[in-house]
């Protein structure tokens, strides 16, 4: 029992476990020292001889430890009637790529925040390969998907963008020379930004920035992707792909809002409710301007028309991408009514 504790100590200071033998027994044989010529100092002393805290020891009880306390959390995950995932992709100090899997459930009276899971992934780190390895987690842990609220795939043309800018994201940023060369080539533009934003942790409320700043540098790259033969350099050329662009850039930056006003600790349900149903409306009254040629909130795309015919010489007819803008933002919405059902029922008047 007492090398549980020591190895949960070591592990809460986060210690090495090494400090077991090489610091935590001499430092208690020293203590024994203070006992010489009591009566109790021999069995002092023979417990302390007997406390296992070697290397190999400490690595099982920590072992022990964190198994026991992945299953706590997992069984936590499962009895609980709601969860909802948050799931983060990066590179370790080797390069190898780690997905990080966080679940939100609730305990007892309280909504849980837990690392579920950190899992290598061996070869690409495309979304199914993401999803492939978080279903496989699922499945070997027993855990059920219909309680998690996951997102949908909402259009595929503007699915096609996103990948299309994540593509030319980390070609750009792959290797040191692109970032140098299309650094020196915004330089030598003069344009304000000369980097690209990389995905980051929390990729929902990075994803806006780093779509903003592809929309800003669209000229650039279209430049610089054309020099280097790249296969998406078209696509930069293309006003139908930069229209949806500017319109995804504008979603995002309208669902980032919501995003972080959701963040937090210590929010109060009923704020969290307001900020939802506020959400769910105004998709609601953006769908009704887009219908009616307004794009007021839509400022990139408001950008981006105001000099289409300069930079491409002719009136394009952009009623396909408004159609894709409705339809997104109408699965959106079902989107919304599908992970929240019981939002409209519910009523938090008392507590406000």
């Amino acid at each position: 029992m007492f090398s549980y504790k020591t190895a949960f100590l070591i592990a809460q200071q986060k210690r090495p476990f090494t400090e077991g033998e090489a610091i935590i027994k001499p430092t208690l044989r020293n203590f024994c020292e203070v006992f010489e010529g009591e009566p109790f100092a021999k069995k002092i002393t023979e417990a302390v001889d007997d406390a296992t805290l070697n290397n190999n020891t400490m690595t099982r009880r920590f072992q022990c430890l964190a198994a026991d306390l992945k299953e706590q959390i997992l069984k936590d995950f499962r009895n609980s009637p709601w969860t909802a995932l948050a799931v983060d992709e990066s590179t370790d100090i080797t390069s190898q790529p780690q997905l990080l899997i966080f679940g939100r459930f609730l305990k007892e009276s309280s909504v849980a925040e837990e690392l579920l899971a950190c899992i290598s992934l061996e070869t690409t780190t495309r979304g199914e390969d993401i999803f492939s390895a978080i279903d496989k987690f699922f499945t070997e842990n027993n855990l059920e998907w219909s309680k998690s609220l996951a997102s949908k795939d909402m259009s595929p043309s503007f699915s096609d963008v996103m990948q299309v800018v994540i593509a030319t994201v980390n070609y750009v940023k792959a290797t040191d020379l692109n970032s140098r060369m299309f650094k020196q080539l915004c330089i030598a533009e003069n344009f304000n930004h000369h980097t690209l934003l990389i995905r980051t942790a929390v990729r929902w409320l990075s994803r806006r920035k780093t779509l903003e700043r592809v929309f800003l540098l669209r000229s650039e790259l279209a430049s610089f992707l054309h020099d280097r033969g790249h296969k998406n350099a078209n696509c930069f050329r293309d006003p139908h792909f930069l229209a949806r662009l500017a319109l995804l850039t504008d979603v995002f930056e309208h669902v980032n809002k919501l995003n972080t006003e959701l963040q937090g600790k210590g929010k109060w349900v009923c704020d969290l409710q307001c900020a939802v149903k506020a959400f769910v409306s105004k998709l609601t009254i953006l769908r009704e301007q887009a219908e009616a040629d307004s794009f007021s909130h839509f400022h990139h795309y408001l950008e981006f028309t105001a000099t289409m015919d300069v930079d491409f010489d002719e009136t394009l007819d952009l009623t396909e991408e408004k159609q894709d803008l409705l339809e997104y933002l109408q699965n959106l919405t079902v989107n919304f009514s599908d992970r929240f059902p019981e939002l409209p029922n519910e009523s938090f008047d008392f507590v406000q």
